[in-house]
């Protein structure tokens, strides 16, 4: 709790100060020495964001179980200029570090992953550099179909033959009904 409850100076051997701030700086290197992108460091801030509330919380608990505070409230009233916004604290300069990252990902464009480079038919693109025909998935959803198939008909109808027509098995995916199934729905 202390880590979050200092007022931290900079110094020219630690310009950053703030080990929260530090270890946040050290997450977002990468392997070849630069930093994340901006979308990418949101979620790293607010998953320390909602570990310092929760921190607060249990602090403000404990106090009051300690008899170190009356009550919640005088506890937290304590303990509000660190877990709060506008104060010199870890917190606030999160929160700040959060809304320009945040504001820099909502702005910055990024680079198109996909690029169609069949322009007369737009059977074939580029996604993040990997060549996708619209065929090849075609052929692999048929496939897949056919594998379901032989995999019922195998496991569920015991190798026996009935004929089941495939393409007319009506399925409601939403129905959330207890004991719904595409087996008892009245329309099969």
């Amino acid at each position: 709790m202390s880590a979050w409850t200092t007022r931290w100076k900079q110094t020219d051997e630690n310009p950053i100060g703030d080990p929260t701030e530090l270890c946040l700086a050290l997450l977002t290197v990468q392997r070849d020495g630069s930093f994340k992108e901006a979308k990418e460091v949101t979620s790293i801030i607010a998953k320390d964001e909602y570990c310092m509330r929760a921190s607060f919380l249990k602090e403000i608990r404990d106090r009051v179980a300690k008899g170190i505070a009356a009550d919640e409230e005088a506890a937290c009233n304590a303990l509000e200029p660190w877990f709060t916004e506008k104060h010199n604290s870890t917190f606030s300069r999160l929160r700040s570090l959060q809304h320009r990252a945040s504001s820099i990902a909502f702005t910055t464009r990024s680079l198109p992953r996909l690029w169609w480079t069949d322009t007369v038919h737009w059977h074939v693109m580029l996604y993040k550099g990997n060549r996708i025909d619209l065929e090849d998935v075609r052929k692999m959803l048929a496939k897949t179909e056919e594998r379901l198939i032989e995999i019922w008909e195998k496991m569920a109808t015991k190798g026996l033959k009935i004929r089941i027509d495939y393409q007319s098995i009506a399925d409601d995916p939403t129905n959330r009904d207890v004991g719904y199934s595409f087996l008892t729905d009245p329309r099969n």
